[in-house]
């Protein structure tokens, strides 16, 4: 499947930067590999600084990014101020669908195949009316499988991209969600932890605790909540390359690579994937932190939290 070179064949990307050079000019060089690129709008959200030392590489980064060629037009957006990449990204993707259907989103640190671009956009083509499915993402689906994409029930957040009535959907309600999980019998909680083989959902609690600020697990929160799908291609098609101490958390970790022998642009994308289950078997761990919270919710502490 190829696209004409229209206005609504090519989503625009959404990319998220804050003090790092190397990284996001690596991740724009990587775009630029991908032919769609000349037909797509960049828009940049550049975070401010959070401390004195951060405003000198991130006045050099802006002027390298003021500077990019090559797609159909770059816009940078300079935060004054420090937003922090939770409120950056949730504000930055809502402007963009203020006046588009659908975005690409991409960090400062997801390096992409060169059929990155055609992987987003056609597959934001082919589901933009199936509203069970959620978003498009980049990381790994099932090599084995025999069409293109797969469906899982989580989402990733490592190059992706969603349409303007899912993102509709998102809320980083900290409070509401926590709520939310532990309600029914920590129902939706066990959902979330993929049948409590993992432990995703602390996240939330360390949200509400102000331990941490996160977006991403809302992402998980809110496809599971709202019962929907999430595409994910064959073999993956971005890498990460900012777990190596450099970023805001300093994780330090290796990644899965990009599979440069799929470069296809011509993708089998039938009209209902097979659905992969990633759940695992309960975890005991997990268990007993669900059940040492279980006991807590109604005590003052978190009570307080909640109604804060």
């Amino acid at each position: 499947m190829f696209f004409t070179k229209s206005k609504e064949t090519y989503a625009p990307i959404a990319m998220f930067v804050y003090n790092r050079i190397d990284h996001p000019l690596q991740v724009i060089d990587s775009l630029l590999q991908n032919t769609e690129s000349k037909y797509t709008d960049l828009y940049i959200f550049s975070d401010g600084p959070r401390y004195l030392n951060d405003i000198t590489p991130i006045s050099s980064l802006r002027k390298k990014l003021h500077k990019v060629r090559g797609f159909k037009s770059v816009t940078v957006f300079e935060r004054k101020t420090n937003y922090g990449l939770a409120i950056n990204l949730i504000d930055g993707i809502s402007r963009v669908l203020e006046t588009n259907d659908s975005v690409i989103v991409i960090e400062d640190d997801i390096v992409v195949n060169t059929n990155f671009l055609a992987f987003m956009n056609q597959c934001l083509q082919k589901y933009k009316n199936n509203h069970q499915i959620f978003t498009v993402q980049a990381t790994t689906g099932d090599p084995d499988n025999v069409s293109d994409v797969i469906t899982r029930a989580q989402p990733d957040c490592w190059g992706w991209a969603i349409w303007k009535d899912r993102w509709d959907l998102f809320e980083r309600n900290v409070a509401g969600a926590f709520m939310d999980i532990n309600a029914n019998d920590m129902e939706l909680r066990r959902k979330l932890n993929n049948n409590n083989s993992i432990n995703i959902s602390w996240q939330i609690d360390a949200n509400l605790r102000n331990q941490r600020s996160t977006w991403g697990i809302y992402l998980n929160y809110t496809s599971i909540k709202y019962n929907k799908l999430n595409i994910f291609p064959r073999y993956q098609i971005i890498k990460n390359i900012g777990q190596d101490g450099t970023g805001v958390h300093g994780c330090v970790e290796n990644t899965a690579d990009i599979n440069p022998r799929w470069n296809t642009k011509n993708f089998i994308l039938p009209n209902n994937p097979p659905f992969q289950n990633i759940d695992g078997m309960p975890n005991n761990d997990v268990l007993k932190y669900n059940e040492n919270l279980r006991a807590e919710l109604n005590t003052e502490k978190y009570l307080s939290l909640i109604n804060k």
